[in-house]
């Protein structure tokens, strides 16, 4: 078993709408489970560092009894892509993106919605449109989180 906790990242464009809302929907999964090996974090391939998530993101989130309002926003770095163990996008530009500028992670980059047999998809980008769509979205990420959640505690005791 590797040494430290076993890292999940999520990956979006801007980091303010969708990988936001995933990581704290799989911080709360693990909350109620009770679960503290993995640590959760998100990151964008084109982001501003230190924004705060879209304001609908957090309000749709809030919806669920999720405050993801103390997240900000981060770009993808060589470091963050090293030490994650699993690395989930949500569309698979973010993925042949990663895998292009760190092909040694390859194996460890996986479209969010294909990962563990899924439909291979993207998750929508609700950037700029009304607080329906950050709840659709919102849901479709708590759908494949839920679906998910026990390959990624199985993968994290190996």
């Amino acid at each position: 078993m590797r040494p430290g906790k076993f890292k999940v990242l999520f990956v979006c464009t801007g980091n303010q709408c969708r990988s936001p809302m995933a990581e704290g929907l799989l911080k709360e999964k693990l909350f109620e489970k009770d679960y503290t090996d993995i640590e959760v974090g998100s990151a964008g391939t084109m982001t501003i560092v230190g924004v705060p998530p879209a304001q609908n993101s957090i309000v749709a989130m809030q919806e669920v009894d999720i405050d993801i309002g103390d997240q900000t926003s981060s770009t993808i770095t060589p470091s963050l892509i090293e030490e994650a163990d699993l690395i989930l996008t949500m569309e698979a530009a973010h993925s042949a993106y990663i895998r292009r500028l760190w092909p040694e992670s390859a194996d460890k980059v996986h479209n969010l919605r294909a990962y563990d047999d899924g439909v291979d998809e993207d998750v929508a980008d609700p950037v700029g449109m009304d607080l329906e769509a950050y709840r659709t979205c919102r849901d479709i990420l708590k759908m494949e989180i839920d679906r998910i959640i026990e390959s990624i505690i199985s993968l994290s005791r190996k």
